[in-house]
């Protein structure tokens, strides 16, 4: 993916409020509200970002890779690349 836009520095308190949740949220749903929200020495040490949108774009394919016949006899590897994130066993705060 890629992705051009203007980054500047949040600043607005609920602004970054809004994020943090956000960004809460996408990892765990509903977790926000499950949480405490960043005490004043947490939040000073935290940078947000937002990022207007000017473009984007993507690729996105399934199964194996098309070759034009003329590519075939080229000496370069083609294929794919299986991602996959993954969770590991939960980990306990050692206090």
């Amino acid at each position: 993916m890629v992705v051009l836009g203007t980054p500047r520095a949040a600043t607005d308190a609920e602004e970054r409020q809004l994020a943090l949740r956000a960004l809460i949220d996408h990892v765990v749903a509903g977790r926000s509200a499950q949480v405490r929200m960043p005490n004043r020495k947490e939040d000073a040490a935290t940078a947000v970002v937002a990022l207007s949108l000017g473009e984007a774009s993507a690729k996105v394919s399934t199964g194996p890779p098309t070759h034009e016949p003329a590519d075939l006899a080229m000496e370069v590897w083609a294929g794919v690349v299986p991602l996959a994130l993954t969770a590991g066993p939960p980990q306990p705060d050692p206090l």
